[in-house]
């Protein structure tokens, strides 16, 4: 386990200045708990969070400006159910900058049912969108000085079942849903990592942490697991302060590096952190697999390496790039 004074000293000594960051499902839960410490760690940075809700950003905002009075805080509207609405909010970024630091997504709601657009809504959010979002984003954070890196807020290390026929999860039996939502999500990121070296990307599982993951709008069906899941994490959840300084380490440490481009680290080592292995089981190879205490999970590698040796991260990003044209003609 990475201590979270190590994970704290490590954030306190973000020395890069004029980061630019992308923040999406930020309005609340662990996006905004991240966004709120980042800002506070950051030196002048310039921050696009994305949500559905003006009041919650707006309050945000206010937040945002007391931790850093010295940040510019863009807030993008957009549902990022849609992936037209995904393409449209990485327009308007686009329009705006022409480098990126620093993605961090954590968009997402267990809900039934299915999308305007076909899809199943939960993988619509977590994986779909998420990394429709990163490939739209990919050349901007190509173009990133100092630091060039993407976190994905989700599964990190629960890899298993995939169903290479099925990426959008329509038929996925639900006992294997998040295993073949973190292995999609994992090895999707591979594929974005092939098409960029010189970009680090991150799949963290943050553990039970008190979110609005189900709400009203999930639906009477789902809301018993709302109160299962506070009864069984009663005396372990992870507080708001500890998942935003761990997830702000994911996005700034040095431990994470890019498979190639020494000028892209983030902040130097120090004690008895070094670089970590990678989701193929190599050090420093550029995509990582953590946990809710910032350590490597070694476990997902066997399954990960069975289905990167048939083909799968070309295989996923056929599967994903099917359902886009389909969406977006």
């Amino acid at each position: 386990m990475v201590s979270l004074d190590d994970v704290k000293s490590t954030n306190s000594k973000l020395a890069i200045p004029n980061l630019v960051a992308v923040f999406a499902g930020a309005t609340a839960g662990i996006g905004s708990f991240t966004l709120l410490h980042f800002a506070e760690h950051a030196i002048r940075p310039k921050i696009y969070f994305l949500g559905r809700s003006q009041e919650q950003a707006d309050l945000l905002t206010k937040q945002l400006k007391e931790k850093n009075a010295e940040g510019e805080y863009i807030f993008v509207k957009a549902d990022l159910s849609s992936i037209k609405n995904v393409d449209q909010a990485c327009e308007k970024i686009r329009q705006q900058e022409e480098s990126i630091n620093i993605l961090l997504m954590s968009q997402g709601a267990l809900k039934l049912g299915t999308t305007e657009e076909g899809l199943p809504h939960v993988t619509a959010v977590a994986i779909m969108g998420r990394l429709r979002m990163a490939q739209n984003l990919l050349p901007l954070l190509r173009k990133g000085q100092s630091l060039r890196r993407v976190v994905s807020v989700m599964a990190g290390g629960k890899e298993g079942k995939l169903y290479l026929d099925d990426i959008p999860a329509r038929r996925v039996n639900p006992a294997h849903g998040r295993e073949h939502a973190a292995t999609t999500m994992t090895l999707g990121l591979e594929g974005l990592a092939r098409q960029a070296p010189e970009v680090s990307f991150v799949h963290s599982f943050p553990g039970p942490v008190m979110t609005n993951l189900i709400r009203k709008e999930s639906g009477l069906m789902l809301r018993p697991l709302k109160y299962l899941f506070q009864w069984r994490y009663r005396n372990s959840w992870i507080g708001p302060e500890e998942t935003g300084e761990r997830h702000t380490f994911l996005c700034v440490s040095a431990q994470f590096p890019p498979k190639d481009g020494d000028d892209a680290l983030g902040v130097p080592l120090e004690g008895k952190l070094e670089v970590v292995k990678g989701s193929d089981g190599v050090q420093g190879s550029g995509v990582y697999i953590v946990d809710e205490r910032s350590e490597v999970c070694s476990n997902s590698f066997n399954s990960l390496a069975k289905y990167r040796d048939v083909g799968a991260v070309d295989k996923v990003w056929q599967g994903l790039d099917t359902e886009f044209k389909r969406i977006l003609g």
